[in-house]
């Protein structure tokens, strides 16, 4: 059975980060497959995903009760609309425990908790974009980039 734990204590604490920053480190994966230099992820560490926790809503997920993986969020304005959302700022789950039903039941129980509606990001073509999709979420808005200078030289 999946559950999740609120983070409460240091050793909860202390797990949850190390699940984030292996989320970090997959980020950092798929954006060096695209041939992407993301300095922001390369520069992230311990510290980092320490100070995130203060301001936000730290969930430790369980499967037969041991730990699986770690959810975080935070109810802020909707990047496209003008209400509030609950944002989903990541989600992990163990490699060894992917496809037991945790995501689906992690955007269950945020549901059923905040009564929002739910926003998120995906990055880098990673898988998490199809899981999403596969819930019914759309895109909304799409950050493209270039490493090219896109100005024509004609252009002043």
């Amino acid at each position: 059975m999946i559950d999740f734990i609120e983070v409460k204590n240091e050793f909860q604490l202390q797990l949850f980060t190390s699940f984030k920053s292996k989320l970090m480190a997959e980020i950092n994966v798929a954006a060096s497959e695209l041939g992407i230099v993301d300095k922001e992820i390369q520069a992230y560490d311990i510290n980092r995903a320490l100070k995130s926790t203060k301001v936000r809503d730290n969930f430790l997920i369980t499967y037969k009760n041991r730990v699986i993986g770690g959810s975080q969020v935070s109810i802020r304005e909707a990047l496209c609309e003008t209400k509030q959302v609950v944002f989903l700022h990541n989600v992990y789950v163990e490699e060894s425990s992917r496809n037991l039903g945790a995501g689906q039941h992690i955007i269950d129980f945020i549901s059923k908790s905040y009564k929002k509606p739910i926003e998120c990001e995906c990055w880098y073509e990673m898988d998490s974009l199809n899981f999403f999709k596969s819930l019914g979420f759309r895109m909304v808005r799409i950050t493209l980039y270039s490493d090219q200078n896109c100005m024509s030289e004609n252009k002043k």
